[in-house]
């Protein structure tokens, strides 16, 4: 990775953002980071995956970007991109600092803790943005929310094989274990 493509950011936000979580004792099992893929085929996706705040979900700003392209349209990830959004929107600010911020998002009896990234890498391709934010951030992020590992989700084979080449563990939505 070439450190003049990236943009080291602090973790004073992220740490100031952990203290924030209305339970201090609260930590995480795991932390999945959510490819745009995975809330086209299902916005629910993020709520299915914390199982019931269990585990925190990261989404980068690159994923809202890129699913603020699909909101307009006929087709099922239309409505998908468009019911996602309807969900943040609908969610609680738990802490909003200036490169990130923390939600949590009831719905039924189902709880979830999303954290929003902000993208700080200038790779060109959105994939690469994606990884390498996290990747920079990674041992911070699982010190501070207790998580023991980040995973990558995505439906596309690229992405998961560039996140294995850059070190990291991906799988695809709803994988058998």
């Amino acid at each position: 990775m070439d450190k003049k493509t990236i943009v080291i950011e602090t973790f004073d936000e992220i740490v100031e953002l952990a203290l924030k979580i209305e339970n201090s004792d609260k930590t995480f099992k795991k932390a999945y980071v959510i490819d745009t893929n995975v809330i086209l085929q299902n916005h629910l996706s993020p709520l299915l995956l914390s199982d019931n705040g269990e585990n925190l979900i990261i989404i980068t700003e690159t994923v809202l970007q890129e699913l603020d392209k699909f909101k307009v349209g006929i087709d099922d990830i239309n409505f998908q991109a468009r019911e996602f959004n309807r969900m943040l929107a609908d969610a609680e600010i738990v802490k909003k600092l200036n490169n990130s911020v923390l939600i949590k998002k009831r719905k039924n009896e189902i709880e979830a803790y999303i954290l929003l990234l902000k993208n700080k890498s200038t790779e060109e391709i959105n994939d690469d943005k994606i990884i390498d934010t996290i990747l920079l951030s990674e041992e911070k992020i699982k010190d501070i929310f207790g998580v023991n590992e980040i995973i990558f989700i995505s439906n596309d084979i690229v992405f998961r094989t560039k996140v294995i080449l850059k070190g990291g563990v991906a799988q695809s939505f709803l994988k058998e274990e």
